[in-house]
Parts: structure tokens; C-alpha cells; sequence
């Protein structure tokens, strides 16, 4: 954990000011991708969220949630949304929390990954401690980095930043427990104060030479890719 001091009662778990909508995301493939997931055990209206989130983390080790799906669906929505996202981005490791779902769910969602042949590893971890021992290491990332960087015109950052600042007394938690398993991956990935180089072993800039980023940010994430 990276911060050891105590939340006040009448405070907030994370601070308006460590979430920064910017316009100025670096490229994929000059980032550190990850993602992470929250799955839901139904879809009905009274059901907890869905939720998918991409982090990615510059040769500075700030943080960029880069994209985020979020909704009350079925198994098979969320799954297909999982591997849309795979494709998108193509993360080095997915974060996915032990148990029940995903075991219940794992088979198919390994299938799905196999027939539209988006790769990302898996890595499981355990439900241990409550949610806001859980969440302490995006938390302790988000203090000490300058805050997470988002992108300025999502349409999902106010969901983001209600959700974030009423933990964790707030109605849900869907998209704090997608960011705590990533920040436990990211810890578990980049363990030590060095910075990362630029970009990655496992991203290469010509993964993207077909792709331009469009000036007007728009659709779910902020962000568009065009084919040339």
C-alpha cells in the first residue's frame, strides 16, 4: 500500500482533484497498457455493473484510464464488449477477480477469446479484505502520480467521478473494484520506483502505423482510430 494514512469519516476515499480530464493522451504505443474488469452476477435493474477499464501508464508512471465500458447486461454483452476492448488496445495482461463468475463464466469468455483471436493474458486475484483495502494501491497511484489522467470528452467520466468521490458510502463501487484489480496488476507488473522506457517490449510502434488519432474526440472512450 502507498498510502498509510487513515480516511477521515466525513472525507472522501479519492479526491476531485486527482481525476484530470485531458485532451493530451499519449499514444497506445507509447504507453503501458493494462485492463481489468468487474464482472456482475445478473443483468436486472437492481444489479451491480459490468464494468471494463484500460490503464496506461507512461515512461513517468502516470496513469491514463484510456477507456471504460460500463453497463447492466447479460454475460454474453459484456463478454464480446471484453474482447472488443482486447482487440482495441491490445493490453499486455487483463485483471480478473477470482471466484465464482470467473469460474462460471471463464470457459466461455476463453472460447469467445480464442474464436476472434484477441490475446491478452489473464490474472486472477483474489477477494481478499474489503473494497477499500482493495482499492488502496490505484488510490495510493493516483496520489503520488499527479492523479489519473482521463480523456476530457468521454462520455463516461461523470459516471467516473460520481462514483470515485461517494466511495465508499456511495450506491455502487463497479468501476472502483475494475480500478483496483488494475492497480493491483500494475503493482504486481512494475514493482520498483524505476521508470518505465518509453515503449514497451510487448507494444510496438508499428503495431499502429495504419492508425491516426481523428482531432475530434468523441464516441464511448474519447478516443477514435481511423484506418488510413
Amino acid at each position: 500500500m502507498y498510502n498509510q494514512s487513515p480516511i477521515a469519516e466525513e472525507g472522501q476515499y479519492f479526491r476531485e482533484d486527482w481525476i484530470v480530464p485531458t485532451l493530451d493522451i499519449p499514444l497506445p504505443s507509447r504507453l503501458r497498457l493494462y485492463g481489468a474488469s468487474d464482472f456482475a452476477v445478473s443483468s436486472k435493474e437492481s444489479a451491480d455493473y459490468t464494468v471494463h477499464v484500460v490503464l496506461g501508464l507512461d515512461s513517468q508512471l502516470r496513469l491514463y484510464l484510456v477507456d471504460m465500458w460500463r453497463r447492466k447486461t447479460s454475460s454474453a454483452e459484456w463478454v464480446e464488449a471484453f474482447c472488443d476492448m482486447v482487440q482495441r488496445w491490445r493490453p499486455a495482461l487483463w485483471a480478473l477477480e477470482k471466484g465464482q463468475i470467473t469460474s462460471g463464466v471463464g470457459p466461455f469468455l476463453r472460447t469467445r477469446m480464442r474464436e476472434r483471436r484477441c490475446h491478452t493474458g489473464l490474472e486472477e486475484f483474489p477477494v481478499r479484505h474489503d473494497k477499500a483495502v482493495r482499492a488502496q494501491s490505484i488510490r495510493g497511484r493516483m496520489e503520488l502520480r499527479g492523479g489519473l489522467y482521463v480523456p476530457a470528452k468521454a462520455s463516461w467520466l461523470s459516471d467516473l467521478k460520481a462514483e470515485l468521490l461517494a466511495f465508499p458510502t456511495g450506491r455502487h463501487d463497479d468501476i472502483v473494484d475494475a480500478l483496483g484489480l488494475a492497480g493491483q496488476l500494475v503493482d504486481k507488473c512494475c514493482a520498483g520506483p524505476q521508470p518505465i522506457d518509453n515503449v514497451v517490449s510487448f507494444r510496438r510502434p508499428e503495431d499502429f502505423k495504419d492508425y491516426v488519432v481523428e482531432s475530434e474526440l468523441e464516441g464511448d472512450s474519447g478516443w477514435t482510430w481511423k484506418m488510413m
